[in-house]
């Protein structure tokens, strides 16, 4: 009989970061815990659209690790969220136990010794086109000191042409060492854009 883990966000505030204001938990962000969940335990895990019975169109994933899938993250129904009298979105996560239990633990290097500048870009992409695809071409794009990337705002709507979204990151550039200096962190991120933009991608 498989061991399966599963966790339930409903949701509740994330941590405010250097870049942003605190927000609520929503997929991205539950998307992200389960990452690092995985990683804690040196699974390299990948999220691809996927379809539940009871998921959210849009808003469910297949967990793969190595191609094949050991679990899912979705966004409930809306209609079963009101079936259910929940006022907030529902996120909900479930994944083999046998891979975490497996697992090598992760192992740290040192702390940073110097602080992060913060940059954000917002672009538009093909609907279609995977977040992850996105962040993997802003981290080939990106200089060397680029250390962090997160997703932190996806919208479609108004304003937005048809077929497209607006994907908005948040960038950390960090040197080993020393502090980086914003004209340099600045020559760096227009660097960025520039190259994104002759990958077909539009900038806001």
């Amino acid at each position: 009989e498989k061991l399966f883990i599963g966790g339930v966000a409903c949701p509740g505030r994330d941590y405010p970061s250097p870049w942003g204001k605190e927000a609520v938990d929503d997929f991205f962000s539950v998307k992200g815990d389960v990452e690092a969940l995985a990683a804690s335990r040196g699974l390299d895990v990948r999220m691809v659209s996927h379809e539940e019975p009871f998921g959210h169109a849009g808003q469910t994933a297949a967990i793969l690790l190595e191609g094949e899938s050991i679990g899912y993250l979705c966004r409930i129904k809306p209609s079963l969220q009101e079936k259910l009298s929940i006022p907030e979105p529902v996120y909900l996560f479930e994944m083999d136990m046998e891979h975490l239990i497996n697992g090598e633990p992760a192992r740290f290097g040192e702390p940073f010794r110097y602080p992060a500048v913060y940059r954000d870009i917002s672009l538009l992409a093909e609907k279609e086109t995977p977040s992850e695809a996105v962040a993997c071409d802003i981290r080939k794009e990106a200089a060397e000191t680029l250390s962090e990337l997160r997703l932190f705002d996806v919208y479609e709507g108004e304003g937005i042409p048809a077929g497209k979204r607006s994907l908005a990151f948040s960038l950390a550039y960090r040197s080993a060492e020393r502090t980086l200096r914003d004209d340099e962190v600045d020559e760096a991120h227009e660097r960025l854009r520039e190259n994104l933009s002759r990958k077909g991608y539009v900038l806001r």
